[in-house]
């Protein structure tokens, strides 16, 4: 009796239909498991590439071109700077070398020393007034850049148009106020050009964040970073240039 007993028992924990439905569960339960794994590390993964593409890095690459900027300087803005310079044989002062033939047309003077001359009567314009200047409060950067096209066909480009400044005081991206490209828009396979693009900007404070270069082109986007030599109140000339 208890032999037959052990053999029933035995016979109803091996339920045929009972194996196969935790068969089925345990399958579900796995499955369930590891979708929702592979679910976490892709969403870990986009975020992971997002996080290290906001992150600026030297140099980058977008749709075959390199991007690399050098180290960047405040400009002096001064009158010689925007101004003409009389030494350039203007025709419009007088004479077709340039020179003074002494005359005085009633306009502004300004000494050698930079003082006002009253002889010829009215004020020497500040530098913030000067045609091309920035605005009040704030002063110009002049980052150094080297495009290069390593694909291999044509590519077209637009620096004022793709490059911004952020950081600083000013927060949000600033558009470009000029650059020595020349209206250059398209490079040949393989080739380089390197330029300087200007940006106005309030002068950044210690606790500002700092500077960079917001490059966007093709849809993407890309921080690179800057290094700022002097101060805006000691101006250097731009490296290499």
């Amino acid at each position: 009796m208890l032999w037959r007993f052990g053999e029933r028992g035995a016979g109803k924990a091996s339920n045929p239909r009972l194996s196969t439905w935790l068969a089925r569960c345990i399958s579900i339960c796995l499955v369930v498991v590891a979708v929702a794994t592979t679910a976490t590390g892709v969403v870990l993964w986009r975020r992971h590439v997002a996080a290290a593409l906001a992150l600026p890095t030297r140099s980058a690459t977008l749709n075959g071109l390199d991007a690399l900027p050098q180290a960047a300087a405040w400009e002096a803005m001064d009158q010689s700077a925007m101004s003409p310079d009389p030494s350039s044989g203007d025709p419009s002062d007088g004479s077709p070398d340039g020179s003074s033939d002494g005359s005085s047309d009633g306009s502004a003077g300004v000494s050698p020393d930079g003082s006002l001359d009253d002889s010829q009567g009215g004020y020497q314009m500040p530098a913030q007034m000067m045609p091309g200047a920035p605005a009040a409060g704030e002063v110009r950067l002049g980052v150094p850049l080297t495009l290069e096209n390593t694909g291999g066909g044509p590519l077209d480009f637009g620096v004022s148009q793709e490059f911004q400044l952020g950081g600083g005081k000013a927060g949000g991206p600033r558009t470009a106020h000029s650059d020595t490209f020349g209206g250059l828009a398209q490079l040949a396979p393989h080739n380089a050009v390197r330029g300087v693009v200007y940006f106005d900007t309030p002068p950044p404070g210690a606790g500002d964040p700092p500077l960079y270069l917001l490059w966007k082109r093709g849809g993407q986007t890309r921080r690179l970073l800057l290094s700022v030599t002097g101060t805006p109140g000691d101006p250097q000339s731009m490296p290499g240039m």
